[in-house]
């Protein structure tokens, strides 16, 4: 009898040992595909059901080729997609949402821990797109958009994309951003007492500073290589912009700094409108990667239509910054990255990821 419980808890156990996941960080990827590619990955963003509503990050839709963009504006409260033609506009605060051509509907966007998810169907249905949530053999969930142009069915592009989607996980080193230190006041000796008494004088409060919220932004490829080892040992964020030749001309580095989890952000040497150079650096982007960007960072004097563009005027240096407490600013690195932490070390702290949303 005692040989028969033990053979069934046994049993039990293993079949529990069975049914864990082969991958711990399942959850975590995401990926988006348009057609037959895979442009975009996304990280802890993944999507869920409420009832028979499917809800997906609003990332989702930035994926490249896909036509749409999206814009979250925190202090009114909306969260925007757009294509040339088309808008839908969803309010945060209320609910419900509204059209290019003013139709309100009670069709709602969720914020869900500090992103924003929509109604995938419905929003796909807007602008003309069919959508399936798919899984592949490892486990990872891909959110597929078509407009008719695809080639693979389902079952087939799943196949054909397993091999890319294996490389991406095995890519996957989440990166956290160090926390902010706060440097420590050194103690003031006591005074030594004097013969006559003195009134006792008031003490100054200690000053605590805001931590300052600092956006990293890496040009000249001369420099990324070192750049890249420095952010990556200390776990710093940072967005590394190129130029179409850089692009070019440094192939391997361009995979290393995505293979280390850093995104990549397109820069212009022309002047005046930079739309078709930043089109062409896209797609030398798109051929390495995979997948292309709509963030860009141009000189006071260039402009382009269609890209969540930063501005160098915009950007402050390190000294500057280590002066602004309780504020964000960008912190352009063209030389040694080594040195603008040195500086910023002496300060409280908070480095952050340069994203299409953010406010500088």
């Amino acid at each position: 009898m005692k040989k028969r419980i033990l053979a069934a808890v046994l049993l039990l156990c293993l079949t529990a040992v069975c049914l864990l996941p082969t991958q711990s960080f399942a959850a975590d990827l995401f990926f988006v595909a348009v057609n037959d590619s895979i442009p975009l990955t996304l990280t802890g963003t993944a999507p869920y059901s409420e009832g028979s509503t499917l809800y997906v990050p609003g990332a989702a839709f930035g994926a490249s080729g896909l036509g749409i963009a999206a814009s979250h504006n925190a202090s009114s409260g909306t969260f925007t997609l757009f294509s040339r033609q088309q808008r839908l506009v969803f309010d945060l605060k209320n609910g419900g949402s509204s059209t290019e051509e003013g139709t309100v509907s009670t069709t709602s966007a969720v914020l869900r821990g500090g992103s924003v998810f929509v109604p995938v169907a419905y929003c796909a249905r807007h602008f003309g797109r069919a959508v399936s949530l798919l899984t592949s053999a490892e486990g990872y969930k891909i959110l597929r958009f078509t407009n008719g142009q695809q080639i693979y069915t389902n079952t087939l592009f799943l196949e054909k994309a397993e091999t890319f989607i294996k490389q991406k996980a095995q890519q996957y080193q989440p990166i956290e951003p160090e926390k902010p230190v706060v440097p420590q006041k050194p103690v003031e000796p006591k005074p030594e007492p004097k013969p006559e008494p003195q009134p006792d004088l008031p003490q100054r409060p200690t000053e605590t500073k805001d931590p300052v919220r600092v956006y990293l932004a890496v040009v000249g490829a001369q420099n990324m290589r070192q750049s890249l080892a420095t952010l990556r040992g200390q776990r710093i964020p940072a967005i590394f912009f190129l130029t179409e030749r850089e692009i070019g001309e440094n192939a391997a580095l361009v995979r290393d700094i995505r293979a280390a989890g850093y995104p990549v952000g397109l820069a212009a040497e022309g002047e005046g409108d930079v739309s078709s150079e930043l089109s062409r650096a896209n797609d030398a982007l798109g051929k390495l990667l995979a997948a292309k960007t709509l963030t860009v960072l141009l000189q006071p004097n260039q402009s382009a239509d269609g890209y969540f563009t930063f501005s160098t005027a915009r950007a402050v240096r390190a000294e500057q910054a280590a002066e602004r407490s309780g504020r964000s600013c960008m912190v352009i690195c063209r030389g040694s990255v080594s040195r603008v932490l040195n500086i910023l070390r002496e300060v409280p702290v908070r480095y952050r990821y340069l994203r299409e949303t953010t406010k500088l």
